[in-house]
Order: C-alpha cells, then structure tokens, then sequence
C-alpha cells in the first residue's frame, strides 16, 4: 500500500488535511483525514465518501462527531506520548493478547440474539464493522470503545476485562 501527496481540506473553520492510499494494483483503498495539528481523525472508503460526508445537510453534527474523536484521539496521543517518554511500557503483548480475547468475547455477550444490521442499528456501525469487532478481524479503536461503552451501559474496565 502506498499513498500520494497530502491534500488540503476545509473542515468546518479550519484547514485540514488527508491522504489518499492505494492498494498495489493502484486502486484507490482509504483516505485518512488529519486534523490542523496533523492528528489522524479517521478514514473513509475513498475521497467522495469523504467529500459527501464533510458537505450536505446535517453536517453540523457530523463535524461535532469529528471533533469528538478528535479530541479522543489527541488524548491518545498525549497519553502514548507520556508513557513512551518515560520509557514505561503501557501494555505488554501477552496482556494485549488476553484483552482481545477478552473484548471479543464480552463484545458478543452484548451482541445476544442481536444480527450486526441490529448492533450497527444501535451503535451507529456498519453490519460488516460489527462482524469484524465480533470475530476480531478488525481492532476496536479507543472511539468505538467508548461508543459501545455509552450506548451499551457498560463501562470500558468491564469491555477490556479489567473490572470482573
């Protein structure tokens, strides 16, 4: 994968940027969005996703949903920032492992009966986001942590397995 150069964008009051990735065939895979400050925000599937997204009508809570995993994302920053300076080690791989697996398994206990196309209903996903959370094919991010933890009324300690 390898992507071009970085392209400009209005977002709201300010100047942000994104980057196109291509597969090694040449097609167009993702388009990342980052921030003014340069703080990758999130992706889409390609740039017109990502021009509809940023135009129309209900863009104003688009943005505000932007600027919330913005913000989540520079505290992620912060804080990885803040342990790799120090030279601690945040989560060693063992206990990744295990948490995965844990997140996984708590994941489908909040799923039940549910389809994906019902999840994704109430966690604001797509079915084919859902089934990867379910099946581990894809990480969850610190914002769909927080997003399934407040519309499922669970906290993140019990997702992750560290509140039994």
């Amino acid at each position: 994968m390898f992507c071009d150069e970085e392209r400009k964008i209005r977002v709201g009051d300010e100047e942000w940027s994104y980057r196109i990735f291509y597969s090694e065939d040449g097609t167009e895979d993702t388009v990342r969005l980052f921030d003014a400050d340069g703080v990758y925000v999130t992706e889409f599937f390609s740039a017109e996703d990502m021009r509809d997204y940023l135009s129309g009508e209900g863009l104003e809570s688009r943005l505000r949903a932007l600027e919330d995993v913005r913000r989540f994302r520079k505290e992620e920053r912060d804080l990885l920032r803040k342990y790799s300076e120090s030279g601690e080690t945040l989560i060693d791989s063992e206990t990744k492992q295990e948490m995965r697996a844990t997140l996984i398994k708590r994941f489908k206990m909040l799923m039940g009966d549910l389809s994906g196309v019902e999840m994704g209903k109430i966690l604001g996903l797509s079915p084919g986001t859902v089934y990867n959370y379910a099946t581990g094919g894809r990480y969850l991010s610190g914002y769909a942590l927080r997003r399934i933890s407040e519309r499922c009324g669970v906290g993140i300690e019990w997702l992750l397995g560290k509140d039994k």
